[in-house]
């Protein structure tokens, strides 16, 4: 009977995981609401919203590609199990971030917010950082590979690398004083790069 229910625990230890990950992601926006309600967001609410879910929606995006890298790298495909979820999670909070800005700081301002879009280089690179992760939420489950084309999905998400550049460029532009996250992200980020462009040589070596 141990035996039988054996099998039985991967799929429900999978379902937990993706449960607390699922409130673990969530908890911010509920933090943030509160926070919002209570006035503790300091003199400039509108702003400190925007900046938050931009700053956090990156720091996801760059987990799941940590997690996809490691995965790779180290050629285990149950750490994928949380990718898909961790994707999704950083494209709402990227989403909300963009719609914030545009609802609290440009007040659906559409003449203002355009004005602004063209003479503001930041707001275009994190307009291409967006618009490249449309593709990754609606391509995020694995079986959609068979259906698209196991090579033009992988080419799909491979944009998730240039959005997580270009989103980093975005924050390090908008920056002023205190550089420490946009450096640990990009410390981070180039770790990724540096792990993928580094895996076939990994694998060759551990063949031998």
């Amino acid at each position: 009977m141990a035996d039988s229910e054996m099998p039985a625990r991967g799929p429900r230890i999978a379902l937990l995981l993706k449960l607390l990950t699922g409130i673990a992601c969530a908890a911010p926006l509920a933090w943030l609401y509160w926070a919002w309600q209570a006035g503790e967001l300091g003199f400039h609410p509108a702003e400190a919203i925007v900046h938050f879910l931009g700053r956090f929606g990156l720091g996801l995006l760059l987990l799941t590609l940590i997690l996809g890298t490691l995965a790779h790298v180290l050629r285990a495909p149950k750490l994928l199990i949380l990718h898909p979820l961790l994707g999704i999670a950083a494209f709402v909070y990227l989403t909300l971030h963009a719609l914030s800005w545009a609802g609290l700081d440009m007040v659906w301002e559409w003449e203002f917010i355009a004005m602004e879009m063209v003479d503001l280089r930041y707001l275009q690179v994190g307009l291409v950082s967006l618009v490249l992760l449309i593709p990754l939420p609606l391509t995020s489950g694995r079986g959609l590979s068979h259906h698209w084309g196991s090579t033009l999905w992988h080419w799909l998400h491979r944009l998730g690398y240039v959005a997580v550049a270009a989103g980093l460029l975005h924050l390090w532009i908008i920056t002023r004083a205190d550089y420490a996250l946009p450096v640990i992200y990009m410390v981070g980020f180039a770790a990724v790069i540096a792990l993928r462009l580094l895996t076939p040589l990994w694998h060759t070596v551990r063949a031998r």
